[in-house]
Protein backbone atom coordinates (compact mmCIF):
# COMPACT_ATOMS: atom_id res chain seq x y z
CA UNK A 1 0.00 0.00 0.00
CA UNK A 2 3.00 2.64 0.60
CA UNK A 3 4.00 1.53 -2.48
CA UNK A 4 0.81 2.55 -4.41
CA UNK A 5 0.70 5.70 -1.99
CA UNK A 6 4.44 7.09 -3.05
CA UNK A 7 3.52 5.99 -6.56
CA UNK A 8 -0.03 7.35 -7.28
CA UNK A 9 -0.28 9.78 -4.25
CA UNK A 10 0.08 12.83 -5.80
CA UNK A 11 -2.76 11.88 -8.80
CA UNK A 12 -4.77 10.34 -5.86
CA UNK A 13 -4.47 13.87 -4.38
CA UNK A 14 -4.97 15.84 -7.18
CA UNK A 15 -8.16 13.65 -8.27
CA UNK A 16 -10.04 14.49 -5.57
CA UNK A 17 -8.83 17.70 -5.06
CA UNK A 18 -10.35 18.26 -8.75
CA UNK A 19 -13.76 16.77 -7.92
CA UNK A 20 -13.93 18.88 -4.54
CA UNK A 21 -13.15 21.91 -6.56
CA UNK A 22 -16.01 21.14 -8.83
CA UNK A 23 -18.69 20.42 -6.72
CA UNK A 24 -18.44 23.36 -4.58
CA UNK A 25 -18.31 25.49 -7.88
CA UNK A 26 -21.21 23.94 -9.92
CA UNK A 27 -23.20 23.31 -6.56
CA UNK A 28 -24.95 26.93 -6.64
CA UNK A 29 -25.54 26.62 -10.20
CA UNK A 30 -28.95 27.23 -10.88
CA UNK A 31 -30.59 27.26 -14.39
CA UNK A 32 -33.85 29.43 -15.03
CA UNK A 33 -36.40 26.47 -13.90
CA UNK A 34 -34.86 26.89 -10.18
CA UNK A 35 -32.91 23.43 -10.37
CA UNK A 36 -30.13 24.12 -8.89
CA UNK A 37 -26.73 21.98 -9.40
CA UNK A 38 -25.38 20.92 -13.00
CA UNK A 39 -26.56 17.38 -12.33
CA UNK A 40 -29.97 18.29 -11.80
CA UNK A 41 -30.47 20.93 -14.61
CA UNK A 42 -28.59 18.39 -16.97
CA UNK A 43 -31.41 15.87 -15.97
CA UNK A 44 -34.60 17.96 -17.50
CA UNK A 45 -32.53 18.35 -20.69
CA UNK A 46 -32.86 14.22 -20.57
CA UNK A 47 -36.28 13.34 -21.20
CA UNK A 48 -38.09 10.99 -18.88
CA UNK A 49 -39.21 7.13 -19.83
CA UNK A 50 -42.28 7.37 -20.48
CA UNK A 51 -44.77 4.60 -18.92
CA UNK A 52 -47.22 2.87 -21.16
CA UNK A 53 -50.29 1.97 -19.40
CA UNK A 54 -52.07 0.61 -21.96
CA UNK A 55 -50.97 -1.92 -24.50
CA UNK A 56 -52.34 0.18 -27.92
CA UNK A 57 -50.97 -2.49 -29.95
CA UNK A 58 -52.71 -5.48 -27.79
CA UNK A 59 -55.71 -3.24 -28.03
CA UNK A 60 -56.02 -2.72 -31.77
CA UNK A 61 -55.94 -6.31 -31.87
CA UNK A 62 -58.45 -7.21 -29.87
CA UNK A 63 -60.81 -4.84 -32.02
CA UNK A 64 -59.52 -5.83 -34.86
CA UNK A 65 -61.02 -9.41 -33.89
CA UNK A 66 -64.48 -8.39 -32.87
CA UNK A 67 -65.40 -7.07 -36.16
CA UNK A 68 -67.19 -9.72 -37.69
CA UNK A 69 -66.31 -12.09 -40.64
CA UNK A 70 -68.34 -11.55 -44.18
CA UNK A 71 -72.07 -12.30 -44.01
CA UNK A 72 -73.00 -14.24 -47.31
CA UNK A 73 -76.36 -14.17 -48.10
CA UNK A 74 -78.68 -15.96 -50.84
CA UNK A 75 -80.39 -12.73 -52.52
CA UNK A 76 -82.29 -14.41 -55.94
CA UNK A 77 -85.85 -13.69 -55.72
CA UNK A 78 -87.83 -16.46 -57.71
CA UNK A 79 -87.28 -20.43 -58.99
CA UNK A 80 -83.99 -20.73 -60.77
CA UNK A 81 -83.70 -22.34 -63.97
CA UNK A 82 -81.28 -23.74 -65.75
CA UNK A 83 -78.50 -21.92 -67.20
CA UNK A 84 -75.58 -19.74 -66.62
CA UNK A 85 -75.28 -17.10 -63.14
CA UNK A 86 -72.40 -15.17 -61.86
CA UNK A 87 -72.04 -15.20 -58.27
CA UNK A 88 -73.24 -11.84 -57.82
CA UNK A 89 -76.81 -12.97 -59.97
CA UNK A 90 -77.55 -15.07 -56.61
CA UNK A 91 -75.32 -14.33 -53.41
CA UNK A 92 -74.24 -10.97 -51.50
CA UNK A 93 -72.06 -10.45 -48.75
CA UNK A 94 -71.53 -7.63 -46.12
CA UNK A 95 -68.48 -7.62 -44.29
CA UNK A 96 -68.28 -6.49 -40.41
CA UNK A 97 -68.01 -2.61 -41.09
CA UNK A 98 -71.48 -2.62 -43.53
CA UNK A 99 -69.41 -2.72 -47.02
CA UNK A 100 -70.50 -4.87 -49.80
CA UNK A 101 -68.09 -7.69 -50.94
CA UNK A 102 -67.95 -9.58 -53.92
CA UNK A 103 -68.63 -12.96 -53.47
CA UNK A 104 -66.91 -16.11 -55.58
CA UNK A 105 -67.74 -19.59 -56.28
CA UNK A 106 -65.51 -22.10 -54.46
CA UNK A 107 -66.99 -25.48 -55.27
CA UNK A 108 -70.46 -26.70 -56.51
CA UNK A 109 -71.89 -30.11 -57.18
CA UNK A 110 -74.53 -31.35 -59.44
CA UNK A 111 -77.78 -33.11 -58.19
CA UNK A 112 -75.80 -36.32 -59.05
CA UNK A 113 -73.25 -35.31 -56.54
CA UNK A 114 -70.50 -34.47 -59.17
CA UNK A 115 -68.52 -32.08 -58.79
CA UNK A 116 -68.97 -29.39 -61.35
CA UNK A 117 -65.74 -27.52 -62.99
CA UNK A 118 -65.54 -23.83 -62.41
CA UNK A 119 -63.62 -22.16 -65.08
CA UNK A 120 -63.48 -19.12 -63.00
CA UNK A 121 -64.12 -17.55 -59.46
CA UNK A 122 -65.94 -14.71 -60.31
CA UNK A 123 -66.90 -16.28 -64.10
CA UNK A 124 -70.63 -17.89 -64.72
CA UNK A 125 -71.69 -21.53 -63.85
CA UNK A 126 -73.66 -23.04 -65.75
CA UNK A 127 -77.00 -25.39 -64.06
CA UNK A 128 -77.17 -27.27 -67.06
CA UNK A 129 -79.66 -30.41 -64.79
CA UNK A 130 -82.98 -29.76 -63.04
CA UNK A 131 -82.51 -30.77 -59.08
CA UNK A 132 -80.66 -29.51 -56.53
CA UNK A 133 -77.01 -27.99 -56.54
CA UNK A 134 -74.94 -27.84 -53.79
CA UNK A 135 -73.00 -24.63 -53.85
CA UNK A 136 -70.20 -23.27 -51.96
CA UNK A 137 -69.28 -19.24 -52.17
CA UNK A 138 -66.63 -17.35 -50.44
CA UNK A 139 -66.11 -13.48 -49.75
CA UNK A 140 -63.61 -11.77 -48.35
CA UNK A 141 -62.78 -8.26 -46.34
CA UNK A 142 -60.19 -5.57 -46.86
CA UNK A 143 -58.45 -7.64 -43.58
CA UNK A 144 -58.28 -10.87 -45.46
CA UNK A 145 -61.18 -12.47 -42.96
CA UNK A 146 -63.02 -15.09 -45.25
CA UNK A 147 -66.48 -16.26 -44.84
CA UNK A 148 -67.58 -19.60 -46.59
CA UNK A 149 -71.09 -20.60 -47.03
CA UNK A 150 -72.82 -23.66 -48.48
CA UNK A 151 -75.82 -23.74 -50.23
CA UNK A 152 -78.55 -26.00 -51.63
CA UNK A 153 -80.20 -24.87 -54.78
CA UNK A 154 -83.12 -26.19 -56.61
CA UNK A 155 -82.92 -25.57 -60.23
CA UNK A 156 -86.07 -26.27 -62.21
CA UNK A 157 -86.90 -26.55 -66.10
Amino acid sequence: MEQVLQCYGKGIAAGIVLIAVMVLLFAGIRDEQGNRGIINIVKTWIPEEETITENAAIDAFAEAGEVAYPTIRYTYNGMLHRGAYLPGDLFSAVDGMGEERSVLWCEMTDPHGNSCTIESQQGEVVFDVEGIYTVRVCATDEANRRSVCEFQIPVNR
